[in-house]
């Protein structure tokens, strides 16, 4: 049975931690997909997403059976994306294996809706949470609630 991951963390990654949640990438990824993951789920947003987005598509190379599916909490998440984080965007987006849209439109907690849709059915959850506060920290929370097992880098 394929097991199921997917990522929260925040928009802004210290510069002093960028090469050390790489890194544990880089480590975690391949045990956990020796272990039966093989499903990534990430929500297409800027900063952490962005990058345990392009981690998946560099790992996919040597293990075929990754799929990663992207959960967008609307069609215009990028709406507001410099024209280089658009590009990044749409180039996920393109590789994605499956995409996963919310609502077409933005409304005041599509970004939750889209956080609890990516968790729902995931049997691990792995974050980049440096405060106890706001949308990854909501997430975090709702896992750990549910069951879902949660690795903090």
């Amino acid at each position: 049975m394929e097991k199921i991951c997917c990522f929260t963390g925040h928009r802004n990654i210290l510069d002093n931690d960028r090469a050390a949640v790489t890194a544990a990438l880089r480590v975690l990824l391949p045990d956990l997909i020796r272990e039966g993951t093989t499903i990534f789920r990430t929500g297409g947003a800027i900063g952490f997403d962005t990058l345990a987005a392009e981690e998946i598509l560099r790992i996919k190379r040597n293990f075929p059976e990754v799929k990663l599916h992207i959960y967008v909490p609307c069609l215009d998440q990028n709406k507001y994306y410099s024209d280089e984080q658009k590009a990044v965007y749409l180039r996920h987006i393109n590789a994605a294996d499956k995409i996963m849209c919310i609502s077409e439109k933005y409304y005041n907690g599509c970004m939750l809706d889209r956080n609890r849709e990516m968790v729902n059915g995931s049997d691990l959850c792995i974050a980049y949470l440096r405060r106890q506060s706001g949308g990854t920290a909501y997430t975090v929370n709702y896992a750990e609630k549910n069951g879902v097992k949660v690795i903090k880098l």
